[in-house]
């Protein structure tokens, strides 16, 4: 059943899309709307030339105003998200962070702790993705066998 209301409010709004109906999002400004897809962790690692792990909110400032690429949910629930990014020297990185089934090594906490200092500095997303970027091709350069995929 449709009251007066909604039915005047629906017509004083017409074609709202899905992406207008984001939060944040004002119609006709071109939001996009990104959703995680669940995968297993071997789908999610499977295109990426390096895979890393970290805890929950361990990269938060490096991660900062990045939207995972998929989930991982099992029987207590969420899992881990995986980020794909690619790094200064062209590598590409399958990044979990979460609390459960990270599958790949851990990334080294001194030198993620260094960066993700020089991030919480900084104001702009794009120093971010930057400062990010450094770090995993650093990590690469120095430990790049540990984390290739495919090892594990």
């Amino acid at each position: 059943m449709v009251y007066y209301n909604q039915k005047r409010e629906r017509e004083s709004r017409p074609n709202k899309g899905l992406s207008d109906m984001v939060n944040g999002c004002k119609p006709g400004k071109g939001c996009i709307m990104r959703t995680k897809i669940k995968m297993s962790m071997r789908q999610a690692h499977a295109g990426a030339q390096f895979v890393g792990t970290a805890g929950y909110c361990e990269m938060w400032y490096l991660l900062n105003r990045r939207e995972p690429f998929a989930y991982n949910a099992g029987l207590y629930g969420w899992n881990n998200d995986t980020y794909y990014i690619v790094d200064s020297a062209g590598n590409s990185w399958a990044l979990s962070t979460g609390y459960r089934n990270t599958q790949g090594e851990r990334l080294p906490y001194e030198i993620m702790h260094e960066y993700e200092t020089k991030a919480k500095e900084c104001i702009e997303s794009s120093e971010r993705d930057k400062i990010l970027r450094d770090f995993l091709a650093k990590v690469a350069a120095e430990y790049g066998d540990k984390y290739r995929y495919g090892r594990f």
